[in-house]
């Protein structure tokens, strides 16, 4: 069972591989259908981490949606 992004945050994982790790978001390539926006999760998971913790994250995404071409 899987725990939520904020579950994760609140629980001590204060960046985006602890969230990761923690929760198994962002680490796949299956956002278009598991995302209700249909894209890449990260910039979601990053902006849930700095509104927790006050503090900004780096967006290390690099799934093929989101790197340059």
């Amino acid at each position: 069972m899987s725990i939520s992004i904020v579950t994760a945050i609140r629980a001590g994982a204060t960046t985006l591989k602890k969230v990761q790790k923690a929760t198994g978001a962002g680490v796949g390539d299956r956002c278009k259908e598991l995302n209700p926006k249909g894209t890449c999760c990260i910039p979601d998971i990053v902006a849930i981490l700095k509104e927790e913790t006050g503090r900004k994250q780096a967006d290390a995404c690099s799934c093929p949606h989101c790197k340059p071409k």
